[in-house]
């Protein structure tokens, strides 16, 4: 099983790699890695290294680089995800499943229906939390690229960061939403993408009225009303699949099923 170390990027210098204590034990300790040995390692800045260890000592490691690719397994497309904060501690559950599907960023945000104690209180302080998430979640997938994961900011700040994106948005039940593939169809330029999850009470009729002004498009996921930590990961997943982002191999198609007895 391939197996990918995190290096912060200014652990890097020249074709130095130097890994701190957390990775060193993985290293020294897990898998029992000795000088000699190659490992790969991502920054999180996209950038992939072929390392040869050098030096393994107790709460340090270094070793020197062979080969460098960026970008590897990254999705053209960039696309974040502002996400309402849920109840409980499932935004560590939308940070992981959001990191394996090629988020480029996730963003927790405060909603009109977001429970307030959660966001006024513990939810910036469990930023570094989250972060740790994300980095675990890349090192699994496999990605070159850490998604950007924010402290919890307000509906109308993410409102505000609408213009740096060819397109957003945001999963509604009303009726007027339309087909995520049909809005995806209609967009000249899908290099950033921003999409919006509400709470478990979903946005309130104002949110969407403004988000709406802002040049936000509310599209459907479905007739169903799901979990907010199911939209989540439904609304990136159905992204990156419009986008060709997912492998369509394994899709199933209505007339493989068997036939009913």
């Amino acid at each position: 099983m391939t197996t990918h170390f995190y290096i912060r990027p200014e652990d890097v210098r020249d074709d130095r790699v130097h890994f701190r204590a957390d990775e060193t034990k993985h290293i020294r300790s897990v898998l029992r890695l000795v000088s000699g040995d190659v490992i790969t390692a991502v920054d999180g800045r996209d950038n992939e290294f072929a390392v040869v260890l050098e030096r393994i000592g107790a709460t340090s490691a270094e070793g020197r680089i062979i080969h460098h690719r960026r970008r590897q397994r990254e999705p053209i497309a960039e696309v974040t995800l502002a996400q309402a904060l849920p109840k409980g501690g499932k935004l560590g559950q939308i940070i992981q499943e959001g990191t394996e599907l090629g988020a480029y960023g996730i963003w927790p945000m405060i909603t009109e229906r977001t429970l307030i104690p959660l966001a006024r209180g513990s939810a910036s302080g469990k930023l570094g939390r989250w972060q740790r998430i994300a980095i675990g979640a890349m090192k699994q997938s496999l990605r070159t690229h850490l998604p950007e994961v924010k402290a919890p900011v307000t509906f109308a700040e993410i409102l505000k960061q609408i213009p740096r994106f060819d397109v957003s948005l945001m999963a509604a039940l009303s009726e007027d939403a339309l087909p995520l593939g049909r809005v995806l169809a209609e967009v000249a330029s899908r290099r950033r993408i921003l999409i919006l999850v509400g709470p478990e009470g979903g946005f309130s009729g104002e949110e969407i009225r403004q988000a709406r002004s802002s040049g936000v498009r509310t599209v459907t996921l479905g007739p169903r009303r799901l979990r907010a930590e199911t939209a989540a990961t439904v609304f990136l997943g159905l992204v990156m699949f419009q986008l060709g982002e997912l492998d369509q191999k394994g899709v199933l198609r209505l007339e493989d099923l068997p036939e009913k007895p």
